[in-house]
């Protein structure tokens, strides 16, 4: 089985190394333009098998249920439930942009929301590795992981320090999409009618409801500490819904505002990291900034 600690989980983060590895060592030799389209066509790739997995199982024979309809839950899968999804359909056209800010923090999420799934593969612990939704699994998040790497190391596209404070309102950005994307998926009866102020099965995996885990309820307690309390509540008045209730007032309810309850983490948190990152990756030019901004 699939879980912490076992050969499997082990074998999975092997991959990270030797998938860097491999790729690079293949084209650290080839010209720029080579390297360049490489990459393309691996974002392009990945993007493909975002709508492709439909195809396969589970996504080909699930079905998902609510009070009054069966839908295919395949279909609400190809929407942008969460980070990863959401950049594995902009990587293709962030990388072909020529806005500086938007291809610095498209690389930068993508990283991130790939290592986190590999370190963390939620979805797929208690399940065996020769499953063909796991290879399409690993297949996608380490690709996420490649691209933005690749392009640093083999200088096809850099980062640029004056990015740095954008990432973090990005972030916010990608979160209203992930929301939205549930409200609409909800609209249009592929996902279950609720309140959009409720925790999801849909979509929270990118902590647009909350700052934890919706399938284990683990509250990321340096996350809470910096929302108000009365973020942490549903405003009195607020009409809530479900399918068995209707619309009923729900006061004083421990829920989190949607997205809104982020931002005092993503201040605390994500303006700091974003420019350690930025520094880290662009030193050169913010000291050469810095000094002429200083007249040196």
């Amino acid at each position: 089985m699939f879980y912490f600690g076992t050969a499997h989980y082990v074998l999975t983060l092997a991959l990270i190394p030797i998938s860097l590895l491999l790729t690079w060592y293949l084209f650290k030799g080839k010209e720029a333009k080579v390297q360049k389209r490489f990459l393309l066509i691996l974002a392009f790739i990945n993007f493909a098998l975002h709508f492709l997995k439909i195809l396969i199982p589970p996504y080909s024979s699930l079905i998902f249920v609510d009070a009054d309809n069966t839908f295919p839950y395949s279909l609400a899968s190809l929407g942008a439930s969460n980070f990863c999804a959401l950049n594995t359909l902009l990587l293709p056209f962030a990388l072909l942009s020529k806005k500086q800010g938007f291809r610095d923090s498209v690389l930068i999420l993508a990283f991130v929301g790939g290592l986190m799934a590999v370190v963390y593969p939620v979805d797929h612990f208690d399940q065996t590795l020769f499953v063909i939704d796991i290879f399409r699994y690993y297949i996608c998040h380490l690709s996420l992981m490649l691209v933005p790497i690749l392009s640093l190391i083999f200088g096809t596209f850099s980062l640029s320090y004056k990015s740095w404070w954008k990432v973090p309102g990005f972030v916010l950005l990608e979160m209203c999409v992930i929301f939205f994307n549930a409200a609409f998926l909800s609209e249009i009866g592929l996902l279950p009618l609720r309140s959009y102020i409720e925790v999801s099965d849909y979509g929270n995996e990118a902590f647009v409801y909350g700052p934890y885990f919706h399938r284990h309820g683990e509250k990321l307690p340096y996350l809470d500490i910096f929302v108000p309390e009365f973020l942490k509540r549903v405003p009195k008045g607020f009409l809530y819904y479900d399918n068995l209730r209707g619309f009923y007032d729900n006061a004083d309810k421990l829920h989190y505002w949607p997205i809104i309850w982020a931002i005092g983490p993503i201040v605390i948190y994500g303006f700091p990291l974003s420019f350690l990152l930025f520094f880290a990756l662009d030193h050169k030019n913010f000291k050469k900034a810095i000094k002429k901004r200083l007249g040196k």
